[in-house]
């Protein structure tokens, strides 16, 4: 899974079959450098000259890893729409409801899934998908106050929406629900309906010299370990240390669909 629609990858040395390439990005590993010392990967140094800036194409990759781009039309227009009846659900239920919304422009019509939860005698409404492998949660379980995916357990606070079991890596939009006698509502606006999940905020790096932290492995705990280290406010440089020649992915997703 590709962390930031900002990111850009520059290779800025090809030799002896080391490829150093550094991220650049607002909301991930700031100007970290991945190494690739892959033994079976040659590469002459004559390559470097025709690869010196490589950018990469983040709306295709955040299309793949399931990430919904958000229409420029999109504003911050309020949105109150019925969701169900007060009686559908029993206390430990959920159900998915689609929402049939027109556009800020007034051309077309634009469904939207919202993940309807009830709990204790709370109602809920969260973004549908597990924001790791995106299945839909309406198959996994609700219990203390979380909903749990049914693949791999990661789970999700039914109030606020925030990641709380690995493994993941982004939050979940959660959404105001406001009750009549009869029904439940969904209170929210057209650009944040349109999200599919929250990236936490992320330090920025400010020294790229002094006590770099340098992690083997770029799978989902090496990626994990420098988000959280981002996270806690960590501004130093981030080294990630690995065999192959792409930036850190969600590999979980590859056995789940077959046209990534």
């Amino acid at each position: 899974m590709y962390r930031s629609v900002r990111h850009s990858l520059s290779v800025t040395s090809l030799t002896n079959s080391v490829v150093v390439g550094r991220i650049e990005s607002e909301e991930i590993m700031n100007k970290a450098i991945i190494i690739n010392n892959n033994e079976n990967s040659h590469r002459s140094d004559s390559a470097a000259s025709s690869v010196d800036d490589i950018h990469i194409d983040m709306d295709q990759r955040r299309t793949l890893s399931g990430i919904s781009r958000i229409s420029e039309s999109v504003h911050g227009i309020p949105v109150q729409e019925k969701l169900c009846g007060i009686n559908d659900l029993q206390n430990g239920e959920m159900k998915e409801v689609t929402l049939s919304i027109l556009s800020a422009d007034n051309v077309e019509t634009i469904n939207y899934r919202i993940l309807v939860i009830k709990e204790k005698d709370k109602w809920y409404a969260l973004s549908p998908d597990c924001t790791y492998c995106n299945t839909p949660l309406v198959k996994g379980i609700v219990s203390h106050g979380k909903v749990r995916c049914p693949l791999h357990g990661t789970s999700f606070n039914l109030k606020t929406g925030k990641l709380e079991d690995l493994p993941g890596f982004d939050s979940l939009p959660a959404f105001k629900v406001t009750l009549s006698l009869t029904d439940v509502f969904l209170s929210t606006s057209l650009t944040k309906i349109s999200q599919t999940r929250i990236i936490d905020p992320m330090s920025k790096c400010k020294d790229s010299i002094n006590d770099p932290v340098v992690i083997v492995g770029a799978g989902i705990a090496g990626i994990t370990c420098a988000e959280t280290l981002r996270h806690e406010s960590y501004n130093g440089r981030i080294v990630i240390i690995s065999r192959e020649d792409h930036l850190p992915y969600n590999r979980s997703l590859l056995s789940k669909n077959l046209d990534l």
